[in-house]
């Protein structure tokens, strides 16, 4: 379980109060410049928090090091460029030594045809499937026992709906036995077909929090996101979410 009081930074967060618990899918959303990021990286320990408390499994962050973090927490940053001319496969090793892709990972992230590839090469949505794969080898052995804490600030940015469909689906499988995801993303939809609780964030705070279905109404985010927001079901009864300005 991951939960958090009265957490402050750097005047980007101000007083969080949330928590998830195992086996739940959480997206954040939030107009540009209301904290996701902020709160991510701080929640994966790479920016100290001001005040407050985070804990996880009822231990204080502040008490874990980072090398007993990176075995069960992995983080997907938003920005994240390849410097050196390593190939794929030399990349994912360098990050998991001794472990193989597994299939469920292949299956969603499709990177098999360019591992001998140079990363320099890659294309900004190949590039960044690489990097979610990455990501979550870190940490394979906490997420197959169902202890994972998986962060991903906007994964699905420069992907092609059929990868995003494929990624997306694949967090909700890991999240069947028990990890953890917490994802950062703008699409209101992805949130409603895969995520099972939401985080809606404004000015550094997050102002409603809940299951998807009691915090994605009409009303609650025309205000968080200033514009107009409507719901209606197309021809096969599925709910959508369409934004757009008076």
């Amino acid at each position: 379980m991951l939960s958090i009081e009265n957490l402050s930074f750097a005047k980007r967060l101000d007083s969080i109060n949330v928590c998830a618990h195992p086996g739940q899918f959480i997206q954040i959303l939030g107009p540009n410049g209301a904290g996701k990021s902020s709160l991510l990286r701080v929640i994966a320990g790479l920016d100290n928090a001001d005040a407050g408390r985070l804990c996880i499994n009822q231990r204080d962050t502040a008490h874990i090091s980072m090398t007993e973090m990176a075995t069960f927490r992995c983080f997907q940053e938003q920005q994240q460029s390849h410097v050196f001319a390593l190939t794929v496969r030399e990349s994912l090793t360098f990050f998991a030594r001794d472990i193989t892709m597994p299939t469920m990972l292949e299956n969603a992230l499709e990177i098999a045809p360019f591992m001998s590839r140079s990363l320099l090469t890659l294309s900004g949505g190949e590039s960044r499937r690489v990097q979610i794969a990455r990501a979550l080898l870190q940490i394979w052995p906490a997420i197959e026992q169902g202890q994972g804490l998986i962060l991903l600030d906007e994964p699905s940015q420069g992907l092609d709906f059929r990868h995003q469909h494929l990624l997306l689906s694949c967090l909700v499988e890991l999240v069947k036995i028990g990890n953890i995801v917490l994802m950062s993303e703008h699409d209101l939809n992805v949130c409603t077909q895969y995520a099972d609780g939401v985080w809606l964030m404004r000015s550094g705070e997050v102002e409603y929090h809940g299951p998807v279905e009691e915090v994605m109404t009409p009303d609650i985010l025309s205000d968080i996101f200033d514009c107009q927001v409507r719901r209606f079901n197309d021809l096969a009864g599925n709910s959508i979410l369409q934004t757009y300005l008076v």
